[in-house]
């Protein structure tokens, strides 16, 4: 069932309903859908608004065969157990790690959870203890907005195997990563030293390098020949291709590496970036 500007109402026969679709124009909340269609498989509702009305008093709903959960907003989950989900895409809003993990507790669903899209990561430490959660995790995708406060390298560097091979603390089984963060302006390139200007590039260019560091250390201690269970995905989007190497040549190089380890490697343009994160955030039927 598709919603579009529908003025449908909770009397009609949900009971039956297993897909739900809406856009930000539907009349009903969530909450509503959790209660009159408990039979959901597929729910997606990636255009909601981030001011969310919720009752403390209202008790969790239950969804047993959930499978796949697109929200634009996390803060539906407050009120949510799905303990068969196995697909989640939703954005950390401001202060909304927390429930995330607290509906992951609540649901039970550490082990059926094996695909995550997150939006517009802000905090490094924050996103770790996310991730910490879903230890059966084998497919992450990063995307939305650039945060100058992420430091990915901090994140790249949990999802390292160690030297002496034994699994990595964040992600073990991971297989599918993808880096599908919108277009970045970066500061300019140069800058007069001593002036603010100078600092903030030389802060910049000194947290892309550690990050570049800890990718290349990650995927490639993550290759077929170096852990069991390896990275078999990687994907990157344009604008994020110098975590690859410092220029072109550097780039390809390590391209080149990383697929003679077995590992499919890969930058994606801008237009199949887009294509990607449209099918994350939509129906699977449609």
């Amino acid at each position: 069932m598709s919603l579009q500007s529908s003025t449908i109402t909770t009397r009609h026969p949900f009971r039956n309903l297993t897909h739900f679709h809406s856009d930000e124009k539907s009349l009903i909340t969530a909450f509503e859908v959790f209660e009159f269609a408990p039979n959901l498989v597929e729910l997606v509702w990636a255009r909601q608004s981030a001011a969310y009305p919720v009752a403390t008093a209202m008790q969790p709903f239950t969804l047993p065969r959930l499978r796949r959960l697109v929200l634009g907003t996390p803060m539906p989950l407050t009120k949510l157990r799905a303990p068969q989900l196995q697909q989640l895409t939703t954005t950390l809003a401001p202060n909304s790690t927390d429930l995330i993990i607290d509906f992951i507790h609540r649901s039970s669903c550490h082990s059926s959870l094996v695909e995550l899209a997150i939006g517009d990561c802000t905090i490094a430490e924050r996103t770790i203890e996310l991730l910490s959660s879903v230890p059966a995790l084998q497919t992450l995708v990063m995307y939305g907005k650039h945060k100058p406060g992420l430091v990915l390298s901090q994140i790249f560097d949990a999802m390292a195997v160690p030297h002496d091979g034994t699994a990595p603390t964040l992600l073990p089984q991971l297989a599918s990563f993808a880096l599908y963060r919108g277009l970045h302006f970066p500061l300019a390139t140069t800058g007069t030293p001593g002036t603010v200007q100078g600092l903030q590039h030389y802060a910049y260019a000194l947290q892309l390098q550690a990050s570049r560091l800890a990718f290349t250390n990650m995927v490639h201690s993550r290759a077929a020949d170096s852990y069991s269970l390896p990275l078999k995905s990687v994907r990157v989007a344009t604008g994020e291709e110098e975590l690859l190497g410092r220029n072109r040549v550097a780039i390809s190089r390590t391209l080149e590496e990383l697929q003679a380890q077995g590992l499919d490697a890969k930058i994606v343009g801008w237009e199949d970036r887009q294509k990607e994160v449209k099918t994350l955030e939509g129906p699977s039927w449609m």
